[in-house]
């Protein structure tokens, strides 16, 4: 892609002053500043002033942009970035004369569509504007610009489904000699049209058109069975139809030899006026063919060709295989979607991906467009029909472009292709959507409410085995949406055999879930065990893989197998000796259960008597050693009582004798002090104070005898106290000491 910036075609459009209504619009053809010189649709340019001119408005904006639609068509802007966001975009970049950012874009958009939600449609569409030709981009993350390099004005409003301007003929009036059909947008779901077989380029052995240029009689005849009768055709009409198909036999015939490497022809102008004549297509296909390409026509003819699809696509039905060659070779940007509309089946080398070339949402108007030429119904040979849609439609979906495009567009696209009976077109459609969410992620947002329901309501008729297109879209639901994949309605219509054949591949975890099993398995397999007709469809069932039989009732079993058996001849006997076999081994099993339960119950008994003697035995001999241990406690503690009693006695008797003899023999009161100091320390006793000291008054060693005059008033020490101290640390007060104020 170029980076020389096109010219912009401009236009000028007059507005009333007050209401803002559109006047006229025109082409400017030359100016600068403020000054234009306007075409507005004679052909001679006049020269006025933008601004304000009294009570006339007068803007000038690039031709097809943003701006240029709100304008001419604001109700549609909304429309259309529901419908085709990325074409919104891009006719708002083509407003812009310096490379943008997205935040542009967006603002853009926002100021022209202030209800709608440009960011959210920004993120939906920004894949396919970024991969559409007329856009460059460059940078990264908040340094990414795009630019518009198309310089074409009509393709992207054909895409857009703008309505042509008041001073020209529609599309289809030219092409149907005046007739003007309505445009719906709404398409009708419940239309449904036979399945086609699947369309590829390479689909037909035969490489010659399967349409041949028709006669005048033929073209006659195919008149009257699309609705237009040979009787009610006047002879003027007849004249014309047989100039156009002789004009096409020649048109097609110079194509060949123009292609095949022929010099161009004389009469080349002649030559192009018939191909305009007979169709834009066809005078798209001729210019590219003679190498015209600057041609200004090509780009109206091919905005022409898109705004109607299935007409354009049938002018090319009749070019050979080796014309349409030579045309794709020279085919430039979107002029190739052109061969994508073809209505037949070809093989075409170098066939165009629609969805690639256009992006999705593009991709999807278009056919969109081309469903509602379908079901317009035209007449005359530029009828178009369901058929032709079905091929075309099909030839989009081939590709693996089609998973960009959404469920929702799957579904509204392929609404006439479906049938409820049809499982190969069943199989198709869940193989596309489970492309589609493949590659969008999550099936809770890709999936709306009445999306789940119509998608699943088509999958009916599709077959269901280890590895189906069915199988693998369930697959990829369960993986990641087990609650989706649980509803009733994704199983619809799978019976027995379907589930069976399911349960051994990928879909073996799904089948044990236990919701699975309750709402979907049980009934069905409860319905094959009472339904099978004989031993080969019972047994057949009953070799199931273990998934789908481990949740079966065995009382379901047995009465299958007994209702199954009882009445075949050859098994009814069977059932019989079987029957008593088993109602004596029975017997005998039960028998035997009975004695081991006996037997084991009397061990049990034996066992619990000796436990219980034993038990007993214990305890007599614990109370004995528990009287014979009280006993012996308390003759102990008398033992230890009466000894420590002595022993205190024994000190007090010692000291009171030492006292006695020491007073009698006139000892020494320091020596006889020392000496009871020394017997009391052997006791461990340690004396409180000495006698005549001054100390601080403590309660829990001191009595005082009298009153002090304040609780910090020190006292004097007049009788000692004492205090003892255990081995193990533990002292406590045995006496005071006597103690009075301090005078």
């Amino acid at each position: 892609m170029g980076s020389v910036r096109p010219v912009k075609t401009e236009v000028v459009l007059e507005l009333d002053g007050s209401s803002q209504t559109l006047l006229r619009s025109g082409r400017a053809v030359a100016g600068h500043g403020m000054q234009r010189d306007v075409d507005w649709g004679s052909g001679a340019s006049t020269h006025v002033r933008l601004g304000r001119d009294g009570a006339v408005m007068r803007l000038a904006m690039a031709a097809g942009g943003l701006r240029h639609l709100a304008k001419v068509a604001s109700p549609e802007v909304s429309e259309l970035l529901v419908k085709a966001p990325d074409v919104v975009f891009a006719m708002a970049l083509r407003d812009v004369n310096k490379a943008a950012s997205s935040k542009d874009l967006i603002a853009q958009v926002e100021q022209l569509c202030p209800r709608a939600d440009a960011s959210a449609a920004w993120k939906r569409s920004r894949v396919s504007f970024e991969g559409r030709p007329d856009v460059e981009i460059k940078g990264d993350g908040p340094k990414r610009r795009y630019t518009w390099t198309s310089a074409s004005d009509e393709v992207i409003d054909a895409l857009a489904g703008l309505v042509a301007p008041p001073d020209e003929a529609s599309v289809a009036g030219d092409l149907d000699r005046g007739h003007r059909g309505p445009a719906p947008h709404a398409l009708d779901p419940e239309l449904e049209a036979p399945e086609t077989s699947s369309d590829d380029w390479s689909l037909s052995n035969n490489d010659q058109p399967s349409h041949v240029a028709k006669g005048p009689q033929q073209v006659t005849e195919a008149g009257g069975q699309m609705g237009m009768g040979a009787n009610a055709m006047s002879l003027n009409e007849a004249a014309e139809l047989s100039r156009d198909s002789a004009d096409e036999a020649r048109l097609i015939s110079e194509l060949h030899r123009i292609g095949s490497g022929g010099a161009v022809p004389t009469d080349v102008e002649d030559l192009k006026a018939s191909a305009e004549r007979l169709g834009p297509a066809l005078a798209l296909v001729c210019a590219a063919i003679l190498d015209e390409e600057n041609s200004p026509q090509r780009a109206h003819a091919l905005a022409k060709s898109l705004s109607a699809p299935l007409l354009a696509g049938r002018q090319l039905a009749n070019l050979p295989n080796d014309v349409l060659t030579a045309a794709a070779k020279r085919l430039t940007g979107n002029e190739q979607i052109v061969l994508a509309l073809v209505t037949r089946r070809t093989k075409l080398a170098e066939a165009p991906d629609p969805i690639a070339l256009l992006g999705p949402d593009p991709a999807v108007t278009l056919l969109l467009r081309s469903l509602a030429g379908a079901k317009q119904g035209l007449e005359s040979r530029t009828g178009a029909n369901l058929d032709e849609y079905a091929l075309v439609c099909r030839r989009f979906l081939a590709r693996d472009s089609s998973r960009f495009l959404t469920p929702a567009q799957l579904l509204e696209v392929t609404a006439p292709l479906m049938s409820a009976s049809d499982p190969d077109a069943a199989s198709w459609f869940g193989e596309l959507v489970r492309r589609s969410l493949e590659n969008g992620g999550d099936p809770a947002t890709a999936l709306g409410p009445r999306e789940r329901q119509e998608v699943a309501r088509r999958l009916t008729p599709a077959p269901l085995g280890r590895d189906t297109a069915r199988a693998r879209l369930l697959k990829w639901i369960w993986a990641h949406d087990k609650g989706e994949a649980r509803r009733p309605e994704w199983w619809r219509g799978a019976g027995f055999e379907a589930l069976s054949d399911a349960a051994s591949g990928p879909l073996a975890a799904a089948l044990e879930d236990p919701t699975l099993v309750s709402t979907v398995v049980l009934p069905i397999l409860n319905e094959a065990l009472s339904s099978a007709p004989t031993r080969r469809h019972l047994f057949a069932i009953l070799s199931a893989p273990r998934p789908l039989l481990q949740a079966v009732d065995s009382a379901d079993v047995g009465d299958a197998i007994r209702r199954v058996l009882s009445g075949d001849d050859v098994a009814r006997s069977w059932l019989t000796d079987v029957g008593q076999s088993d109602r004596l081994g029975s017997l005998e099993n039960e028998n035997t259960e009975l004695q081991a339960k006996t037997q084991a119950m009397g061990d049990q008994l034996a066992a619990a008597r000796r436990e219980l003697s034993e038990a007993q035995e214990r305890m007599r001999r614990l109370e004995q050693r528990l009287a014979q241990a009280g006993e012996d406690s308390g003759r102990a503690r008398e033992s230890q009582t009466r000894q420590a009693q002595i022993d205190a006695l024994r000190s007090l008797a010692g000291l009171a004798a030492y006292a006695t003899a020491a007073v009698v023999e006139g000892r020494d009161p320091s020596r006889i002090s020392q000496r009871v100091q020394s017997l009391v320390a052997r006791d461990g006793l340690t004396p409180i104070g000495a006698v005549g000291a001054t100390v601080t008054f403590v309660p829990e060693e001191h009595e005082l005898i009298g009153a002090r005059d304040s609780p910090e008033s020190p006292v004097n020490v007049v009788q000692i106290g004492y205090k003892m101290t255990e081995p193990n640390g533990e002292s406590f007060i045995l006496l005071k000491a006597t103690v009075i104020p301090s005078t």
